[in-house]
């Protein structure tokens, strides 16, 4: 019994140094730990491309001219005159008007240094439809009606993974990690577009973890002797 109980301890030992680390869930500080974590991979969507600076600020819709009655805004969304190719491909925002608002920087009472976003609804959802391991943004609202925003996380599945609510200040960074893949997060705060939540800087990427990559030269070694040393273990307790 004693060699069989060796045999088990060696196995999950092995197991264990050839696993791949489990996943993590937890929120991100600082755009330079997101940098750290996505790599070369990050990429941002900054709305900068959006804005028509002889208009100022205006709603912008798949469907004519009218603020609301939309679609989904994506990197394939044409909006008014504007062609496609403004938002950058791996994004999708969604609310229940699908309206869409560009805010230049500086205008009003949000402080935005550039070019801000938001969905005419309260409830705003960012879809990754090339999933991420991991995204952050920053959060701008009324600076005379500061408002609680819940961030829910969601992963490929659906399912939720995380969440926080937070007042946000003039451009407050929010990030979150998941290793397993991130499908969704969902904005929620005020009762209405005038007191809604405004975005900036949505970065995402696959980063190192997101992909599959072959064991390292020695793991494969180590795991051959390994199972080689159990082969004659189990040798030794049969003639026993």
């Amino acid at each position: 019994m004693r060699p069989t109980v060796f045999l088990s301890s060696a196995a999950a030992a092995l197991l264990a140094l050839a696993a791949p680390p489990a996943a993590e869930a937890q929120q991100v500080a600082t755009r330079a730990d997101l940098a750290a974590i996505l790599g070369a991979t990050a990429r941002t969507e900054t709305f900068d491309d959006v804005t028509d600076p002889a208009r100022g600020v205006y709603a912008a819709t798949t469907h004519g001219t009218t603020p609301g009655a939309g679609l989904p805004l994506t990197g394939e969304t044409v909006l008014r005159d504007r062609g496609a190719g403004l938002i950058e491909p791996g994004l999708a925002f969604s609310n229940a008007n699908n309206g869409h608002w560009f805010w230049p920087a500086g205008w009003g009472s949000y402080g935005n240094a550039s070019t801000v976003y938001s969905g005419s609804h309260a409830t705003q959802d960012v879809a990754f439809t090339t999933p991420t391991r991991a995204f952050g943004l920053d959060l701008y609202v009324f600076a005379s009606q500061p408002i609680g925003t819940t961030i829910s996380v969601f992963d490929l599945a659906g399912a939720l993974v995380g969440s926080a609510t937070l007042t946000p200040t003039a451009g407050q960074f929010f990030g979150w990690r998941h290793d397993a893949g991130i499908g969704r997060v969902r904005l929620q705060g005020g009762t209405n577009d005038a007191a809604g939540i405004r975005m900036d800087d949505v970065t995402f990427g696959a980063g190192p973890a997101a992909t599959t990559t072959a064991p390292e030269p020695a793991t494969v070694t180590l795991v051959g002797a390994g199972l080689a040393l159990v082969a004659a273990a189990r040798r030794r307790a049969r003639r026993a």
